[in-house]
């Protein structure tokens, strides 16, 4: 009942205070509460009871919200489905999660229906369908009666969270009530988020950094606003129009917003909190970011969905140019532990680098139906992230690279994000991305895959030189490509097996590094 129990207090003591706001559309928490009582009521006629897995293909919205809580009404996990997805890989996703009812939105309603195999008979609810749709999502909300909370314990599924598929094919992190009200708990903390503040939903939905500062924020009683899809300039007008005070987003998003030519600092001068991560930053990025958003708390989060994610955070006072601090991903937030392992096992040294290990009430219970790659990540209760760092003596955690996105060349450890970083400051380079290719001398080489910004050029040799006047000469790119863009995941993430797989005769030869 944790979860629903956030939703009955602010319907209780904030009943009147605004709970979404979304195209014209405001509903206080009484309302919101409501709805989510007659919706619930809906899918329960649809049959979907305790324990059911419910999915969600759509845009960011305030449905998309009552909808996810009606799901946790009735005991259901929550299953979001990634909309840049292909209709094959939400197919899968769908058939291994046994989903018992899906929602959709007008627009992702054809890649819905596609994806979802006749053959089941699957009920589908259309959020914002109108009178065409037998199963719209306001009709059902109005024929409906209220339905009671599902009397359940805090070790229910609450979801089934698919990663990002960086890896190879998704695997679907379980996380229960308790472990989403433990990250709701934390992120409300070091967000400063209270039933004051207004949050913007301008990273997706269907991503769960955003739906832990969501939760966060309805423990908080704070209102909820939307934006269908991230644009610039729909993003400054929102913030600026309706005073927006707290946002998530990628680390992309934001170089693209404090780069766009409608950007004024005046257009997010009610922004108190920005909390970005879920993708690594460019040393140049980070340092556009500080300098445009001078009066903007600025909140760097990492973590990973395994740990339901939060991690670590690094506060705004060390959010500055030429903090020694500024490059790492902060310490642990307070309902999380981190080990630093060596490939020995051994607890890592001050300043040594080694594998992030952490555990939390916060963390997955495990991957669904995945018991073998379960058995992989957690170990006597911690779960490996896959991330090298070190941690300083302060306790400052510093991201050196996946383990999987590591060079070896010729004996020597090449951490891609660290030549990625020096990369970056080259003034010909928009993105890149730094992977190993086959060598038959060395084994693998540092290969350099680049985005170069309008009208710009660079060459291997000036490339190799700019590198070397930064970093060891092993380190440096030995080849470059330059590709008009670099494939992103759903989350803003690189998608370097994609990259990998044109250069190795098979696809995941490297993945033993």
């Amino acid at each position: 009942m944790l979860l629903n129990r956030m939703l009955m207090r602010n319907a209780r003591y904030r009943a009147r205070q605004t709970a979404t706001v979304d195209e014209g559309r405001v509903r206080t928490w009484a309302e919101f509460a409501e709805r989510v009582a007659r919706l619930a009521g809906a899918m329960r006629e649809l049959g979907v009871g305790v324990g059911d897995r419910v999915a969600a293909f759509g845009l960011n919205s305030d449905r998309y919200l009552e909808a996810q809580f009606a799901t946790w009404w009735l005991g259901a996990a929550w299953t979001p489905m990634n909309t840049r997805w292909s209709g094959e890989e939400n197919r899968l996703g769908i058939e291994d999660a046994e989903i018992s009812l899906a929602f959709t939105d007008l627009a992702m309603k054809p890649a819905t229906l596609a994806a979802v195999p006749e053959s089941k008979g699957l009920p589908v609810i259309v959020m914002g369908g109108g009178e065409d749709e037998q199963l719209d999502h306001d009709r059902l909300i109005e024929a409906s009666a209220p339905v009671d909370a599902a009397d359940i314990g805090e070790d229910v599924l609450a979801g089934v969270y698919f990663t990002g598929g960086t890896t190879g094919r998704s695997k679907g992190v379980m996380l229960t009530h308790k472990a989403v009200w433990c990250n709701s708990l934390a992120f409300q903390g070091v967000l400063g988020l209270t039933d004051r503040a207004s949050y913007l939903h301008a990273a997706p939905m269907f991503h769960l950094a955003d739906g832990a500062m969501s939760s966060a924020a309805v423990m908080a009683g704070s209102a909820h606003h939307f934006v269908a899809a991230f644009r610039p300039d729909i993003v400054l007008e929102a913030i600026r129009d309706r005073r927006l005070t707290h946002a998530l987003m990628v680390p992309t998003m934001i170089d693209m917003l404090v780069t766009a030519p409608s950007f004024s600092a005046e257009a997010l001068a009610p922004l108190e909190y920005l909390a970005f991560g879920g993708a690594p930053s460019t040393q140049a990025a980070q340092e556009r970011m500080i300098a445009a958003l001078p009066n903007v708390r600025l909140l760097h989060v990492y973590g990973q969905s395994e740990m339901g994610p939060g991690v670590s955070a690094l506060e705004p006072e060390r959010q500055k140019i030429g903090d020694p601090k500024m490059r790492s991903v902060g310490r642990p937030i307070a309902t999380v532990d981190v080990r630093i392992v060596g490939a020995d096992g051994r607890e890592a040294d001050v300043d040594e680098p080694g594998e992030i290990w952490a555990r939390s009430p916060g963390q997955m219970v495990g991957y669904w139906r995945r018991p073998e790659e379960t058995a992989q990540v957690m170990v006597d209760g911690w779960v490996r992230t896959g991330d090298i760092a070190y941690a300083d003596a302060d306790g400052y955690l510093y991201i050196c690279d996946r383990a999987k996105d590591m060079v070896i060349s010729g004996g020597e450890n090449v951490f891609s994000a660290e030549v990625e970083r020096v990369v970056s400051l080259h003034p010909a380079v928009a993105m890149c991305a730094i992977i190993g290719v086959p060598d038959p001398l060395y084994g693998e080489r540092v290969h350099a895959v680049l985005v170069l910004k309008d009208g710009a050029a660079v060459d291997q040799a000036e490339l190799y030189a700019h590198c070397r006047e930064h970093i060891a000469g092993y380190k440096c790119p030995r080849s470059i490509e330059v590709l008009d863009a670099l494939p992103i995941s759903g989350p803003g993430k690189v998608q370097k097996e994609t990259l990998r797989a044109a250069h190795w005769p098979k696809a995941g030869a490297v993945a033993a590094h």
